[in-house]
């Protein structure tokens, strides 16, 4: 096994790593930034459960 091997191999694990911490936070952000979803998000009449099951 050549040294450059061994070097290339940690270089893709380190590129994943960061590829998946980024992805991470930026949902976290989003998640945060989304805020609380309440009732009163939706308006007056909407029934919970139809647009979902219109969707499948």
């Amino acid at each position: 096994m050549r040294r450059t091997d061994t070097t290339q191999g940690a270089s893709v694990v380190s590129s994943q790593l960061m590829a998946s911490a980024t992805i991470f936070f930026t949902i976290c952000l989003f998640v945060k930034a989304q805020g609380m979803i309440s009732r009163d998000s939706f308006p007056p009449g909407f029934v919970f459960g139809t647009a979902s099951s219109a969707y499948q």
